[in-house]
């Protein structure tokens, strides 16, 4: 009975060791007993992690070695130290290169929020890679079995590195700097605003880069780009929109309320507005109100506020309609109140939400 019980603990044991070596650079058997503790077996690690910079002497490479109850957690935490060694963060990082990519996807359907197909940029926008985490990232891992640790190293090789974030870089600025030239050549438009943006965007993954390129390139410590930074082509987009004037054009108006209401909504978010002829866009808008019933002797009145936004060529960026309605026993004030109601939905609920949208549809 005693053999039958070894043999069972045996077979175990031997099932569990054969369950562990399915992950990459976990030791099949234990390379030395203690003699005190022969129960106690012993695992010689990988040089990577037993004599780090030997194998990777900090000259040539940047590493970070974590440890955690699972790869994914072991990985991660060395991920993220070596982002930290490198003075960037990964999760910031990650973002921006999603924002970048949603750009290139839209420039590539054309589905921007104003057309910028004159401008020809939906071949140059796909050129600019972008990885979703730090280029030359290499990793691996090894796990301890009587202790279930695994243990992780994130590096990369500074040489290779800065080749690789030097040609990125280079890219990214020839993009940024065609973007800006572009915006220039439409001053006062919304394409302007959207080209500037779309700089600022990619300004804000190439300062990412350049400081990763600073962390494993000595001689790239002075470098800098010709937009300065990514917040100074943030800048630029803000008084590229304070630069587009809006002319606003009102029919069926009701001693110049609606008007009021537009230019007030629009100076509030930084747009000027003006006369027809020094202005790039009309916002071309109509009220109507309609008495419900007017046999009624409590009498309601309904509002319809149409109102689209068009270039001087006619082009449409925007269009849209909302309505409500009023009520009062005097038909004056049902009048005053529906007119109300529609000051009210530009200012917040309606024009506000619908231009507001827009808007943020160029950054």
């Amino acid at each position: 009975m005693k053999k039958n019980k070894v043999l069972i603990v045996s077979l175990l044991t031997l099932i569990l060791l054969s369950c562990a070596t399915t992950q990459t650079s976990i030791p099949e058997t234990p390379t030395e007993i203690i003699p005190e503790r022969p129960e106690i077996p012993l695992y010689t690690p990988p040089q990577w992690l037993s004599n780090t910079e030997a194998i990777y002497p900090t000259s040539q490479w940047l590493y970070a070695v974590e440890e955690g109850m699972s790869t994914t957690e072991a990985t991660e935490k060395a991920i993220n130290r070596l982002a930290q060694t490198l003075g960037v963060d990964l999760a910031q990082v990650t973002r921006a290169n999603s924002d970048l990519a949603e750009i290139t996807r839209n420039a590539r359907a054309n589905t921007m929020a104003v057309s910028l197909s004159q401008f020809d940029i939906a071949t140059e926008l796909p050129n600019i890679a972008i990885p979703e985490r730090l280029m030359g990232l290499e990793t691996e891992t090894w796990l301890l079995p009587p202790t279930g640790t695994t243990h992780a190293i994130a590096r990369i090789n500074k040489s290779e590195t800065a080749t690789r974030y030097r040609i990125k870089i280079d890219e990214n600025q020839r993009v940024i700097d065609m973007l800006l030239q572009k915006a220039r050549t439409a001053p006062r438009t919304f394409e302007a605003v959207q080209l500037t943006s779309i700089a600022h965007k990619i300004a804000v993954v190439n300062d990412y880069d350049l400081a990763v390129l600073r962390a494993v390139d000595i001689s790239a410590q002075d470098m800098q780009p010709s937009y300065q930074n990514a917040e100074n082509l943030r800048t630029q987009a803000q008084t590229a929109q304070r630069a587009i004037v809006i002319h606003v054009k009102v029919d069926g108006d009701i001693n110049g309320r609606i008007n009021k209401a537009f230019t007030e909504y629009l100076n509030f978010r930084g747009f000027r507005t003006g006369a027809a002829t020094v202005s790039q866009y009309i916002l071309d808008a109509t009220i109507i109100l309609t008495e419900q019933d007017p046999n009624a002797q409590h009498k309601t009145i309904n509002y319809t506020l149409n109102y689209t936004l068009k270039n001087q060529d006619g082009v449409e960026l925007l269009a849209y309609s909302e309505n409500g309605r009023e009520g009062h026993n005097a038909i004056n004030e049902a009048r005053n109140r529906a007119v109300r109601a529609a000051e009210r939905a530009i200012s917040s609920t309606g024009f506000a939400v619908v231009f507001g949208e827009f808007i943020e549809s160029l950054r």
